[in-house]
């Protein structure tokens, strides 16, 4: 088993809703321009919530947009069961942590406020 530094868990306690999710089942990677196809397509369908850096990302019928620390982007995807391929700029590289799809309905199932939380994301990006 692996160590979570610190750092990771400061950060998922200071951001709702992912504050009620284990830390061990967070994957962390560093995105660049030269290895984002590789990591996004390791990490399948995921949720992804950005600690640091600054991306241009594609992951919905929805236009382009920025996305930097506390953003998340990916659970379109996990909430409507599609694979739409994410797009994805590197303007600033970054950590970003991972939350795979199994762990993702998981949490859906377990914690309320974490369905609401991503129920009414979803809704609002309709909106909009």
């Amino acid at each position: 088993m692996t160590a979570v530094p610190q750092q990771v868990i400061g950060f998922l306690q200071a951001s709702a809703p992912f504050d009620s999710i284990d830390e061990a089942d967070i994957r962390v990677i560093y995105l660049t321009n030269e290895n984002k196809q590789a990591l996004l397509a390791q990490q399948g369908n995921a949720l992804f919530l950005i600690h640091t850096g600054q991306f241009l990302v594609k992951d919905s019928d929805s236009p382009l947009r920025y996305v930097s620390e506390g953003d998340y982007f990916g659970y379109g995807n996990l909430l409507d069961e599609t694979n739409i391929p994410i797009e994805l700029e590197v303007d600033s590289p970054g950590l970003v942590y991972c939350l795979n799809e199994q762990r993702f309905v998981q949490c859906l199932q377990q914690y309320p406020e974490f369905e609401r939380f991503f129920n009414n994301s979803k809704a609002q990006s309709l909106q909009n």
